[in-house]
């Protein structure tokens, strides 16, 4: 028995557009959107370089099994574009200067004028 088409699924990540492995998930994503009858809703977090390689290096990260170098989404001086393709409805948030808590009440404010 699958879950009902009224119970979200929140996939989260971030898959850079040069990254064929990247696009293949996403390309996962939305296909799972369409055979199971759920919007695919994008929301990426924007956030100033240097405060990205601070929360990127954070060692909280460990616990999570995330990675902390931030060369990691860098091409040399530009950062690495993220894939928002393909959304039914999408949300570009500057985080910069937000707490995660704030992040989060922004985010389901959004969804819920949706």
């Amino acid at each position: 028995m699958g879950l009902s088409p009224d119970i979200p699924v929140i996939l989260t990540n971030a898959h850079a557009q040069d990254s064929k492995w990247g696009n293949e998930c996403w390309n996962e994503a939305i296909e799972l959107g369409r055979t199971t009858g759920r919007e695919h809703i994008v929301v990426l977090l924007d956030c100033a370089r240097g405060e990205n390689a601070r929360r990127i290096q954070s060692v909280d990260r460990d616990a999570m099994r995330k990675p902390r170098s931030p060369t990691m989404f860098r091409q040399g001086e530009v950062d690495r574009e993220l894939i928002d393709r393909g959304a039914d409805k999408s949300l570009r948030l500057d985080v910069t200067e937000m707490s995660a808590n704030a992040e989060a009440t922004s985010i389901v404010e959004w969804l819920r004028n949706q």
